[in-house]
């Protein structure tokens, strides 16, 4: 390298360097302008250290395309499908983009470790202007200024450490690995929170539907027991305990609207949509709860089994340890020699020293070995603190485990649960729709009283109630199960999180 012919060419880009700097010491706490942070980092990953998911989206399981986020809502005025709702909390939810910024310090830390293998260099330039004033030179000699330039290049290359590179390489890279799935993590749990509160809506939905059908059963009933007591066929207790039924029915449906709104508003909220962009209307959803199907897998090792192979929570978890472990195995490596080699080429002096009274160059090359002694013991309690730091995570990921797998048992035993109401509730209500036919036609015909007939009603609108629960407890439960393993997914059709996918 001729430095007479590559540093005078550098001269431009250091004035542009310092006309920057001083640029930006009069609005320090502004953001810089692109053409600041393309001098600082010409280079957007030259190393090759960010992940593909930040670019491709997010592949949930189960689905083949990531959720396309245009950058506006979906028109909420029309009915709102599970769907809707998982792509839209996908693409809304804060949490989802502190997980993203995660995974892109992540991803900077693994640059850095990379770029520990590589060369630094460094080229500069300096200036000096010295002038000297001797009272008793005569007049015209009295007031002297000589200017010197000096330019250098240094180039420094660590060749050989014992491990503290690459273990540090292998740390951020398992940090990565733990933002990558720690966001997988909150992907399911926000998931989990729309599904559950969709279902929640839904379901105070239906329990409002139910509501109001019984209303139109006591406002039959009383036209009934009217035109009876007008007929002189009934007495007129028979009229008012029609009465009481029907205002007792009015009162049902509105507490059911106010748990349906409610239920509307948690299910916005869970999903990230602004309060601004809501329809006047509200929400609107599937009119009715997805159909049942009753065969699902019910062998709990393979629901356990599952969770240990891809629960985002415990994947992080792992990863976490791996990466303190490599922290360990660093800051041990940290106390064996290291070799480096270093070059560098001065003209006219070097940084920081009186330059040459002539033009001179001057080239430097050396090989260090460094062999650390005595640290005053500090390496020993670095190294002993970090041994602390692998007990400590491996706590935490025994704790881990145990909660996941606890959740995943009471998850299915819920789902045990709901399997078995499930046709014990439509006994009952077909029974309870029976039952009323019968005691309307008996009570038409005289034969039974108004308290027999609204009894009966009574009573088919608490076994809707139940039919309702146990269609809410199935859903919630078997999406609760799929959600404790990781594997809540954009195509959740009722089909789709019945039965356990193969190993």
């Amino acid at each position: 390298m001729n430095v007479k012919l590559v540093l005078p060419r550098l001269r431009g880009l250091a004035c542009l360097c310092v006309w920057a700097c001083a640029g930006a010491a009069g609005s320090s706490l502004a953001a810089p302008p692109d053409w600041m942070e393309w001098l600082g980092t010409p280079w957007h990953d030259p190393l090759l250290t960010r992940p593909p998911q930040l670019d491709t989206g997010l592949l949930l399981p189960g689905g083949s395309a990531p959720p396309l986020c245009a950058g506006t809502l979906p028109e909420l005025a029309q009915a709102l499908d599970l769907q809707d709702a998982v792509d839209i909390a996908l693409c809304q939810h804060p949490q989802l983009r502190s997980a993203t910024a995660s995974i892109e310090k992540s991803a900077a830390q693994v640059g850095e470790a990379r770029a520990a293998y590589l060369p630094s260099a460094q080229l500069g330039r300096s200036e000096t202007t010295e002038r000297t004033h001797n009272p008793h030179m005569p007049s015209g000699m009295r007031d002297t200024e000589r200017m010197r330039d000096s330019d250098f290049f240094t180039l420094t290359w660590r060749l050989l450490d014992f491990g503290t590179r690459d273990a540090q390489r292998r740390a951020a890279n398992a940090l990565l690995e733990s933002a990558l799935a720690s966001r997988d993590a909150v992907v399911q749990h926000a998931l989990a929170k729309v599904v559950a509160t969709y279902f929640e809506a839904q379901t105070a939905a239906a329990v409002l539907q139910s509501r109001q059908e019984h209303e139109a059963l006591a406002q039959r009933s009383l036209l009934t027991s009217r035109l009876r007591e007008a007929r002189g066929a009934a007495a007129r207790s028979d009229t008012v305990q029609a009465e009481m039924a029907l205002a007792r029915a009015e009162l049902d449906r509105h507490r059911a609207q106010r748990t349906q709104q409610r239920a509307l508003a948690a299910l916005a909220l869970a999903m990230g949509v602004p309060d601004a962009v809501l329809p006047a209307q509200g929400l609107r959803l599937e009119p009715a709860l997805p159909p049942v199907q009753a065969q699902w897998q019910r062998d709990l090792q393979r629901w356990l089994a599952l969770a240990q192979n891809q629960h985002p929570s415990l994947l992080a978890a792992r990863a976490q340890l791996r990466q303190v472990r490599e922290q360990w195995q660093a800051s041990r490596a940290d106390g064996f020699p290291t070799l480096d080699f270093s070059y560098g080429l001065y003209q006219n002096g070097r940084p920081n020293q009186s330059v040459f009274a002539a033009p001179a160059e001057q080239t430097v090359s050396s090989v260090t070995l460094k062999i650390p002694l005595f640290e005053g013991f500090s390496r020993t309690y670095k190294v002993r603190g970090a041994a602390a730091q692998v007990a400590l995570k491996e706590a935490e990921l025994q704790e881990t485990e145990n909660r996941v797998l606890a959740e995943v048992r009471e998850a299915h035993a819920d789902a045990e649960s709901a399997v078995l109401t499930l046709a014990a509730s439509q006994t009952l209500q077909d029974s309870a729709q029976d039952a009323v036919q019968l005691v309307q036609q008996q009570y038409d015909r005289g034969v039974l009283d108004i308290l027999a007939l609204l009894g009966v009603q009574r009573s088919l609108s608490e076994a809707q109630q139940e039919r309702i629960r146990a269609l809410s407890d199935w859903h919630s439960a078997r999406l609760r199960l799929l959600a404790q393993v990781g594997g809540l997914g954009r195509g959740l059709t009722p089909e789709s999180v019945l039965l356990l996918p193969e190993p």
